[in-house]
């Protein structure tokens, strides 16, 4: 029999964490964290992942305990995704941090980026599971935690382990030999042995008593428990050793690709996990001086932990921009003709009356460059867009294309040549808006306008005047976004953590 024995007042963690085991208990479902127990206290405060075992039958109860506890199903990419295992996220409240629930309805388990093997031993866990006082939930028995520990060491085992032995470097060591120690403490070897033997068998179980009885199991030790069990073990496989190769191969190259694109490239190309609900478009605005660029940069690391998330920048100063403008902007800072700088990028004029005043040509050149290449980047930067948000990805915009205000702002440049008298420039005009239009047509789900007073931003930004600050910051104000786009306003006069906070709670309700 399964056995209940629960205070629900003394589960200790974070708050989402601590309501979700709290609600598990109060309706009924059985559960325990059933590996990496020496750690567990970073798992409950959303430092490492937190893997649960739950009891099956029970999918609505479970759900109604998931949603009421504020997590949100992700879904694996094929690459990262396992069968019978499901990727819950949710955010604290008070910390704003981001906690990841591996909710395990069978034991899938084996080698790192495939999981070849199912142990068809949760009913065993779950009837022997034990209360932890310390932390305050429940968690798998130390003999059968220590069983699992030894199995799971096997079926990782690979030829390069055996040539790292060789040079030195032992199989258990660091994070495996700590939790192998601590485990060993709490552990009864008799237990162990009848353990084994039950559910592996008598060969086997004569080899985990050598094993447990030594401080620091050695690889020919792991070698010989591993012929002991084959033949039992090789009945939980679920791909055949040549198939699962292939696959571990391919599954380990995708991992590969997604941190060098998580890292360096950003192409719009999902490999990780992506919500259930879809695809989302965030565009946080603010004059210079509301901290647009360090929110950007802290949700993105915050974000792309578990998600697949992909930061664009839709200005014209020195965030990235691309091949076709970095001459430009290496000219300008050279030169001092092209205004890319943080105080003047936008300070473009729109009131001259081309009819009346007609420069030359050649003092409208370097305008007309700079601002035909800007319009290429940011249709480019809109695809990217586009294509992420379509395929499941968190797009984060630093800043994003508008068509209500002419010349600065990140609206279109060369507006006052719609109406010039030379064609040419009419039409330059008229295709250096073309994105500027399209992306009121495609818009963000989500505009988050962060807020500052003109005297703020002045203090945070000396390059930039006071009225120059205000013009920008009624700018922001006066933008305008119709639904389904969805607008935030947060007071950026706060302390950046406060905003952060406020920024990823605001994020973190549209999934």
């Amino acid at each position: 029999m399964y056995i209940r024995n629960f205070d629900l007042e003394t589960i200790y963690g974070l708050d989402v964490i601590t309501k979700f085991f709290r609600e598990m208990e109060r309706l009924d479902i059985f559960y325990c964290h059933w590996k990496s127990n020496e750690h567990l206290r970073e798992g409950l405060l959303g430092i490492t992942d937190l893997d649960v075992l739950v009891e099956k039958g029970k999918t609505s109860e479970l759900n109604k305990v998931l949603f009421d506890s504020g997590f949100k199903l992700f879904n694996a990419m094929a690459t990262h995704g396992y069968p019978a295992v499901a990727d819950y996220l949710a955010v604290d409240n008070i910390t704003g941090k981001m906690v990841h629930l591996h909710l395990h309805y069978q034991l899938i388990c084996g080698e790192p980026h495939l999981k070849g093997y199912r142990l068809p031993w949760e009913h065993q866990i779950l009837a022997s599971r034990q209360y932890d006082e310390e932390e305050n939930v429940y968690v798998v028995e130390p003999n059968m935690e220590m069983l699992l520990l030894i199995v799971r060491s096997v079926m990782k085992l690979r030829a390069r382990d055996w040539i790292l032995d060789k040079l030195g470097r032992h199989y258990f060591s660091s994070d495996r030999l700590r939790e192998f120690q601590w485990l060993n403490e709490r552990i009864s070897p008799s237990c162990m042995i009848e353990l084994t033997d039950t559910l592996i068998g008598k060969e086997a179980a004569a080899q985990i008593e050598d094993i447990i009885t030594t401080p620091t199991p050695s690889l020919k030790q792991i070698l010989r428990f591993q012929k002991s069990a084959k033949q039992t073990i090789q009945l939980f496989r679920t791909y055949s050793p040549l198939y699962a190769r292939w696959r571990r191969t391919v599954r380990e190259l995708y991992w590969l690709c997604g941190g060098v694109n998580k890292r360096y490239i950003h192409a719009p190309v999902p490999l990780r996990r992506i919500s259930a609900s879809g695809g989302l478009l965030i565009a946080l605005m603010g004059c210079d001086g509301s901290g647009k660029s360090t929110q950007v940069q802290a949700i993105t690391k915050w974000l792309s932990w578990k998600v697949d998330v992909i930061p664009l920048y839709f200005g014209s100063g020195n965030g990235s921009s691309s091949l076709l403008r970095w001459p430009l902007k290496l000219a300008a800072k050279l030169l001092h003709k092209v205004p890319v700088n943080g105080s003047a990028r936008d300070q473009v004029d729109t009131s001259m009356d081309y009819k009346s005043v007609q420069p030359s040509l050649f003092k409208m050149l370097p305008k007309a460059i700079w601002a035909v290449t800007l319009s290429i980047e940011k249709r480019r930067k809109l695809r990217q867009a586009t294509a992420a948000r379509n395929r499941g990805m968190v797009v984060l915009c630093d800043r994003y294309p508008q068509n209500q205000m002419m010349g600065f702002n990140d609206g279109p440049l060369l507006s006052a040549w719609l109406n010039h008298r030379w064609q040419i420039l009419r039409a330059i005009a008229v295709w250096e808006s073309q994105p500027y239009r399209e992306a009121e047509i495609y818009l963000p789900d989500v505009v988050i306008k962060l807020n500052v007073s003109s005297a703020v931003a002045t203090k945070r930004k000396s390059d930039i005047s006071l009225e120059e600050c205000k013009r920008r910051v009624n700018a922001i104000d006066n933008l305008q976004y119709p639904a389904p786009t969805r607008i935030v306003n947060i007071d950026a006069n706060q302390p950046l953590e406060q905003v952060l906070l406020e920024v990823k709670h605001a994020i973190w309700r549209e999934f």
